[in-house]
């Protein structure tokens, strides 16, 4: 159990250290929260294997449903953007009424009456 948790802690290690290269994208930020949860759960399942060596006690759920619930965490920040998106949301860091200010100082522009803003799944900011 201890050899076969280490091997998936490395594993998952060096895949987030390729994916937090291009942090840009939704789907990339999701699999490396993915993957970050994983390694969580290497750490987890080292930590109940060495409890079991040492102590001959089994901290198994303890140690499960701590992960558990930062798994519930991270998957509820990812579903949040995403259902934002979905939804046609205009982005966090967007100040529409700002936007229809600076609309109106356009030469040619006297009013704006329909404006729409969302959020492209391709290049979201976290």
């Amino acid at each position: 159990m201890l050899a076969t948790a280490v091997g998936g802690l490395v594993v998952n290690l060096l895949v987030a250290l390729m994916l937090m290269r291009g942090q840009s994208n939704l789907n990339i930020r999701a699999a490396l929260a993915h993957v970050l949860t994983d390694a969580l759960g290497s750490v987890g399942a080292i930590l109940a294997s060495l409890a079991v060596l040492l102590w001959v006690d089994a901290r198994d759920p303890l140690l499960s449903g701590l992960i558990a619930v930062l798994v519930v965490f991270s998957g509820w920040r990812v579903l949040r953007e995403t259902t934002g998106i979905l939804l046609e949301g205009a982005p966090r860091t967007l100040d529409v009424s700002g936007d229809r200010t600076r609309d109106r100082r356009v030469p040619g522009v006297a009013s704006v009456h329909d404006l729409h803003v969302c959020a492209s799944p391709i290049a979201s900011t976290p």
